[in-house]
């Protein structure tokens, strides 16, 4: 387990898992056409449609795909 300014993250071998469902990608896809408003609102656009799942939040702990926490690593 490792902590990363007090989170616990998990590097887990199962990620990144399957791109999304055709639900998911959908919501994605409106979030990305509806992007400058929702930057204008100061919320977070999310991932790109068709995107690989990266990170999971379960029982307090994040996991992610070890390409994620190497970033996570490179920026805190």
């Amino acid at each position: 387990m490792k902590d990363l300014s007090g989170v616990d993250v998990i590097v887990s071998p199962a990620l990144p898992g399957p791109a999304p469902s055709l639900a998911e990608d959908t919501v994605r896809t409106v979030r990305h056409g509806l992007a400058n408003v929702l930057e204008w609102l100061g919320k977070d656009v999310g991932p790109l449609p068709g995107a690989r799942t990266h990170m999971v939040q379960a029982g307090g702990a994040l996991y992610v795909s070890a390409e994620l926490y190497d970033r996570l690593k490179d920026q805190a």
